[in-house]
């Protein structure tokens, strides 16, 4: 069974923060939705090369 996370009521809690730090939170995200997407690329690329080496593996081009 998925966990799923039940949620009751959201605080929002406003504030300020300078130009500099809205900067830095800003490029902490983008490089880690841009690891998480280059992640992905990284895997999808190396599952068929995988499979294709353990399929090929003793294949001698004949049948039987």
């Amino acid at each position: 069974m998925k966990k799923t996370w039940d949620v009751k009521e959201i605080e929002m809690i406003p504030m300020r923060v300078t130009d500099e730090e809205y900067g830095q939170r800003l490029d902490e995200m983008a490089e880690l939705v841009y690891r998480y997407f280059c992640q992905l690329l990284e895997n999808h690329v190396l599952v068929p090369e995988t499979l294709i080496a353990e399929n090929s593996v003793g294949r001698t081009g004949t049948d039987g």
